[in-house]
């Protein structure tokens, strides 16, 4: 517990340092600006965004024996930084994290084998909110991981932290996702 506390404090200061570099523009994005993959959605089937939405996007077994899990977020928020913990903690060791909107936007990533990720900009930079409601267009990070468990099936969730500009905690809605190997 004591961790948890200095990690989000610690990402409360960096992002507060960073902000002197923050660009001026919207926190939000209104759902009706959003757009799906092939054009704008039609308000009669338009999907609704109250609060950012995190998840896992894929779990894929690689030619290694290792796997890639996909972390996605439809954000309507400005993120400067995230830290997550994937549960069940006992599946899978991670043993690197890459990619995405994370590395794109600058951001150090570190994750712990036993499945705590955190990624954060020490200049301040940000991630904008999401254009899509295409997930694999907003993957936020990839993460390698090796199978530690006899498992075959599992639900996973992911105990997230969002940091905005200033170090403000985002509301986020976590999705479940069922893995079967």
């Amino acid at each position: 517990m004591n961790k948890l506390i200095i990690i989000i404090l610690s990402l409360s200061i960096i992002s507060m340092i960073g902000c002197q570099n923050e660009t001026k523009h919207n926190t939000k994005i209104e759902p009706s600006q959003l757009q799906r993959v092939g054009g704008p959605i039609e308000t009669s089937k338009q999907q609704k965004l109250t609060s950012n939405e995190l998840g896992i996007e894929s779990i894929t077994e690689l030619e290694d024996g290792s796997y890639r899990i996909n972390i996605y977020s439809l954000n309507i928020d400005i993120i400067a930084g995230v830290q997550f913990e994937l549960l069940p903690n006992n599946i899978f060791e991670l043993e690197q994290m890459t990619g995405g909107r994370c590395e794109d936007a600058g951001f150090m990533m570190k994750s712990s084998k036993n499945g705590t990720m955190l990624g954060f900009s020490m200049q301040g930079n940000t991630i904008n909110p999401s254009q899509t409601f295409d997930k694999n267009s907003n993957i936020l990070f990839s993460l390698t991981a090796n199978l530690v468990s006899d498992k075959t099936t599992a639900t996973f969730s992911l105990v997230p932290v969002l940091a905005g500009p200033k170090g403000v905690t985002l509301k986020v809605d976590s999705v479940p996702f069922n893995w079967k190997k």
